[in-house]
């Protein structure tokens, strides 16, 4: 069971946000521990968002040190730069394609 100290700093290690892109709206989690953004690949297929294939995939790993399950934990795809809106402020982010769970897209810190 997890302490409840321990409970408090992870619940405030995220924030949950809802993002927009060319009046697509879709929910972003904001993780401070993430090193890169991702984004699902049905929400990049909803909105229609471009991505191409990665010139140097990369291997993405839990914090144990396991690959994820996603195409054998490697990263293929990504959106290449686009401009969206989170809380009425523009940010231009890359996402990286990945399956996350329940999360739509998760973005790091940085884009703050």
């Amino acid at each position: 069971m997890i302490e409840p100290q321990t409970l408090k700093r992870v619940i405030k290690r995220h924030l949950n946000l809802q993002a927009k892109w060319q009046k697509q709206k879709f929910k972003a989690l904001v993780d401070s521990e993430a090193t890169r953004n991702h984004i699902l690949p049905v929400i990049i297929k909803r909105i229609k968002l471009p991505y191409r294939q990665k010139k140097n995939p990369y291997l993405l790993v839990t914090i144990s040190g396991d690959p994820i399950l996603y195409k054998n934990g490697m990263i293929h795809f990504k959106t290449g730069l686009v401009k969206i809106e989170i809380k009425r402020q523009k940010v231009v982010i890359l996402f990286n394609v990945l399956l996350l769970g329940k999360d739509k897209a998760v973005l790091r810190i940085p884009f703050l």
